[in-house]
C-alpha cells in the first residue's frame, strides 16, 4: 500500500513536469526571446543611497536595460524616509530621470515604476537630502553686471572634518529654494531676532525693488514686501541693520521703509523721510542701569561726518559732524583713499562720551 502512494506521486510529478514544457513550447516565447526589462544598481539587497544638498535639484538617472522594442513609460514618486519608515508617496514625473527639488532637508526615498505595457519593473533609492542651513556664514555679493548671489557655506562639524568631508558651499541660496525669484541686485542682509511676543528668528534680504524674510532653517521666503507699493519708484540703495525692524533708504530721494519683523509688511516711518545718509548704526549706552540705543547716520564720506536722528533719538546728544582728517593711523589719515565699510560706536569708553569708529 506505501508503494503504491510513492509511485502515484511520481507519476503525478512527471505529469506536472510535462504540461509546464508543453506550456513554454506553444507560448509567443517558446523561440526563447523573452523581453527583459531591469534597472541596474550597486546593490540588490537595500535601497541605493544617494546625498544632496537642500536647495539643490535631486536628480536621479536610472540605468535601464531592456531588450525590448516598445516604448517604456515611467512613473516617479517620492516620499519621506525618516528612521526607514516609509511615509506616503506623492506621484511627482513621469520623465525617464527624475528632477525633483524637495521642500526641506531630511531622508526620502524615490520610487519608479517602468512598463512597456506588457513587461514592467519597480526601483527605489533612498535620498539623503543636507540640512544646508544649519549654522555656516552668508555672504552677499554683486558681480560686474549688477547680479546678486546669496551665498552660504554650512560649518562642518568635528566628525564632517574628520571623515574629510568637503565644505558645503550654496552659491545663488535665494534664488535655488525660491522658485520665481530673479537674479537681481542686493543691497544688503541681516539676521533678525525677536524674543516677544515669541522667541523668532528669521533672515532679511533686500534687492533694490524688493524685500524678503526667509525661514533661516531653509531660506525660503515666507514673506515679499513691493517697496514700490509703499513709495512708487523706491529703489533701495541700503539695508541698514536692527535687531527686529530693519530698514531701507533711497539714497537719492532720502525715503524710508521700515521692515516690520514681526507681522513682516512693510511701511515708512514718518520721522526718517529725508534723511539722505551713506550708511546707519546702532549704538548702545547706560543710563540708570537700563541699556538704551540710538541710530547714527553717516551722511558723508569726504569729509566724514556723523549725525544723530535728533527728532527720533532726541534723548542722546551725539556730536554734530567728525572729520575724518582728524583720524590718523601712524600719523596719515586714516580714511585717505579708503571706502567706508561699516561703522560702529565704541563701548565701555571712559568719558563723557562715547568714542566713535
Amino acid at each position: 500500500m506505501k508503494f503504491n502512494k510513492i509511485l502515484l506521486a511520481f507519476i503525478s510529478m512527471g505529469l506536472m513536469a510535462g504540461a509546464t514544457s508543453c506550456v513554454e513550447d506553444n507560448s509567443i516565447y517558446g523561440s526563447g526571446m523573452v523581453t527583459t526589462l531591469k534597472v541596474n544598481v550597486p546593490t540588490s539587497d537595500k535601497m541605493p543611497e544617494m546625498n544632496f544638498n537642500y536647495g539643490e535639484e535631486c536628480v536621479v538617472k536610472p540605468d535601464v536595460s531592456y531588450s525590448g522594442s516598445k516604448t517604456l513609460t515611467y512613473e516617479w514618486s517620492v516620499g519621506s524616509y525618516e528612521d526607514q519608515v516609509r511615509g506616503n508617496l506623492t506621484k511627482v514625473s513621469n520623465e525617464q530621470e527624475l528632477r525633483y527639488k524637495f521642500p526641506k532637508g531630511g531622508v526620502y526615498y524615490a520610487h519608479l515604476t517602468i512598463t512597456d505595457g506588457e513587461v514592467g519593473t519597480v526601483q527605489e533609492w533612498q535620498l539623503n537630502v543636507n540640512r544646508t542651513f544649519e549654522s555656516g556664514w552668508t555672504i552677499i555679493s554683486n558681480n560686474a553686471k549688477g547680479e546678486g548671489n546669496l551665498c552660504f557655506i554650512k560649518d562642518l562639524t568635528p566628525e564632517e572634518i574628520a571623515a574629510g568631508k568637503e565644505p558645503i558651499i550654496m552659491e545663488h541660496s535665494l534664488e535655488k529654494t525660491n522658485d520665481g525669484i530673479p537674479v537681481e541686485k542686493l543691497v544688503g542682509g541681516i539676521m533678525i531676532h525677536l524674543t516677544w511676543p515669541t522667541d523668532i528668528t528669521r533672515v532679511c534680504v533686500s534687492t533694490a525693488t524688493k524685500g524678503y524674510f526667509l525661514d533661516p532653517n531653509t531660506f525660503t521666503a515666507i514673506s515679499t514686501i513691493d517697496y514700490t507699493k509703499a513709495s512708487p519708484g523706491f529703489e533701495a540703495d541700503y539695508l541698514c541693520g536692527s535687531a527686529s525692524n530693519p530698514k531701507v533708504t533711497d539714497y537719492g530721494t532720502g525715503k524710508w521703509i521700515t521692515l516690520d519683523g514681526a507681522n513682516m509688511f512693510g511701511y515708512m516711518p514718518e520721522s526718517w523721510q529725508g534723511h539722505k545718509t551713506y550708511a546707519l548704526f546702532s549704538g548702545s549706552y547706560e543710563s540708570w542701569g537700563n541699556i538704551n540705543y540710538n541710530h547714527v547716520y553717516v551722511k558723508s564720506l569726504n569729509p566724514l561726518q556723523f549725525e544723530n536722528n535728533s527728532g527720533y533719538h532726541a534723548y542722546f546728544d551725539l556730536p554734530d559732524w567728525i572729520d575724518s582728517s582728524e583720524m590718523t593711523w601712524n600719523g596719515a589719515p586714516a580714511f585717505e583713499n579708503e571706502e567706508l565699510v561699516t561703522a560702529f560706536q565704541g563701548e565701555g569708553v571712559p568719558g563723557t562720551w562715547s568714542t566713535y569708529y
